[in-house]
């Protein structure tokens, strides 16, 4: 089930935020986010994208993927690091600072117009990123085509112990002395203790 989240979407920007319930999923949404960032030297986007993250940030369970045209062509995102030359200097920083703070990852490393990397991808489950490809636009970027494993590995539970006779004898013995409660060996079979 998916609903737009205009709770998560902050004015004057060009962001769209759907919230994506998975029926296997019990303790987590799956959030994501669409924009568009016309400026290079747009602040209000920043904060936008900032308090967005904010209000999403209180559960560490929630996947949260990010896809756009960013426009900060200054970010060489394979070395991480910007390019000379780069203008709005601080707003790239900046840009990067709200990445890391929030525990997100740029995964989008070639360029996407005129050789920089505008379009991108964010998550902050890089590891569940089966691929991701450049493939020719149909305007003057070229898409970005990314698979994401909404099926994560779960751990699993290891199997209980069963409990042998010398335990249940023990369990027995704590009860009737420690904590003066009368427990028949019966009872605590019923219980599952052996």
């Amino acid at each position: 089930m998916s609903t737009r989240e205009e709770t998560l979407e902050v004015d004057p920007t060009e962001m769209i935020w759907v919230k994506v319930t998975l029926p296997h999923q019990l303790c987590c949404n799956l959030y994501i986010y669409g924009c568009y960032r016309p400026d290079s030297g747009d602040a209000d986007f920043l904060d936008a994208l900032n308090t967005s993250l904010e209000r999403i940030a209180g559960s560490t369970n929630n996947t949260v993927i990010i896809g756009g045209d960013f426009n900060f062509p200054g970010w060489d995102w394979q070395e991480k690091t910007l390019k000379p030359k780069t203008h709005f200097v601080s707003l790239h920083n900046r840009f990067g600072d709200i990445i890391n703070n929030f525990g997100l990852t740029q995964i989008v490393s070639e360029p996407t117009r005129l050789g920089n990397t505008l379009d991108l991808i964010i998550t902050n489950r890089p590891n569940q990123v089966n691929s991701t490809q450049i493939l020719p636009g149909i305007s003057d970027h070229n898409g970005v085509y990314t698979e994401f494993d909404a099926n994560p590995m779960r751990k699993k539970q290891s199997p209980r112990k069963k409990q042998t006779g010398k335990d249940l004898d023990s369990l027995h013995q704590v009860c009737c002395s420690k904590y003066k409660v009368l427990v028949t060996r019966q009872a605590l079979k019923t219980c599952g203790f052996c």
